[in-house]
C-alpha cells in the first residue's frame, strides 16, 4: 500500500495525521478481520430458512485456504486501487476499469501467482487463485448491485467480457462453440460472494436481506450456467434480454 502511495503521488501525510497508505491498511484490515470471523452475518435472528446453506458458505471459505488467500488478497489489491484513485474513477464502471487496469499493468496477478507458487508449487492453480483474486477484487461491487436486481441487465455480458474471467473459466472452443469449465464458475462464485458481502458492508448495508440476496444471486448464476450448457453465448444472451 505505501508503495501504491508512492506510485499514484499520494501527497505525504500531514504531521500527526496518518498517511493515505495507512488509512488504506487500517481499513484493510477491518476487512481482513470480516472475512476470518464473519460468524455475526449468518448469526443474526430471524427465519431459519437457509441457515444450513449459510453456515456452509462460511465455512467454505474460512476453511479453504486457496479460497481464503484470494479473498485477503482481493483487499489488498482493492486498497492499492483505491490509492491509485481508482474510487474517484467517473462513472459506475469507472472504478472496476481502473483497478482492472492497475491490476494488469503492475502485473499484480502474475507476481501473486508467483507468491502462492513458492519454490516448488502448483502454477496453475496459483495462477487462477491470483485469477480469481482479481475478479473478487474488481467485480465485488458490481456483483453486490447485481444481486439486489430482479433483472441481470448487462451485468453477465461485462462479466464474461473481461479476460481474467475468460482465463479463469478457462473458455474454448469445441465444434465452433465456445464453452466455459463448470468447477471454475462454481469456484469464481464462491469468491465474489464474500466480495460481494464486504462491498455491502463498507456501505453501511449489511444486513440479512443483503445476505441473503448476495448468495441467492450466486444460485442464479449457477443455475443459468448449467441451463445454457456451460456455452458463453448463452451467458451472454441472458444478460442481453
Amino acid at each position: 500500500l505505501e508503495a501504491a502511495a508512492v506510485f499514484s503521488g499520494s501527497p505525504g501525510a500531514e504531521p500527526g495525521k496518518p498517511s493515505r497508505a495507512e488509512k488504506a491498511a487500517r481499513s484493510a484490515s477491518s476487512e481482513i478481520a470480516f472475512l476470518l470471523h464473519p460468524r455475526r452475518i449468518f448469526a443474526e435472528p430471524g427465519s431459519r430458512r437457509g441457515a444450513r446453506e449459510r453456515i456452509e458458505a462460511e465455512r467454505d471459505w474460512r476453511n479453504s485456504s486457496s479460497l481464503l488467500r484470494s479473498l485477503l488478497l482481493s483487499v489488498a489489491l482493492r486498497a492499492a486501487g483505491s490509492l491509485a484513485g481508482a474510487e474517484a474513477a467517473e462513472s459506475p464502471a469507472g472504478p472496476r476499469r481502473h483497478l482492472s487496469s492497475l491490476i494488469k499493468d503492475w502485473l499484480l496477478d502474475r507476481k501473486a501467482a508467483e507468491a502462492f507458487a513458492g519454490p516448488a508449487g502448483d502454477v496453475g492453480a496459483a495462477r487462477i487463485e491470483a485469477l480469481l483474486a482479481a475478479i473478487a477484487a474488481v467485480w465485488g461491487d458490481e456483483w453486490a448491485a447485481e444481486a439486489s436486481r430482479a433483472v441481470p441487465g448487462a451485468f453477465l455480458a461485462n462479466l464474461f467480457a473481461d479476460a481474467a474471467v475468460a482465463e479463469c473459466l478457462a473458455f474454448h472452443e469445441h465444434a465452433g462453440v465456445s464453452y466455459f469449465n463448470k468447477e471454475r464458475i462454481e469456484g469464481m462464485t464462491r469468491a465474489l460472494a464474500p466480495a460481494a458481502l464486504l462491498s455491502v458492508q463498507r456501505a453501511g448495508r449489511l444486513d440479512r436481506r443483503s445476505v441473503r440476496e448476495i448468495f441467492e444471486a450466486g444460485d442464479r448464476l449457477l443455475a443459468a450456467a448449467e441451463a445454457c450448457g456451460y456455452r458463453v453465448a448463452g451467458m451472454i444472451e441472458r444478460s442481453e434480454r
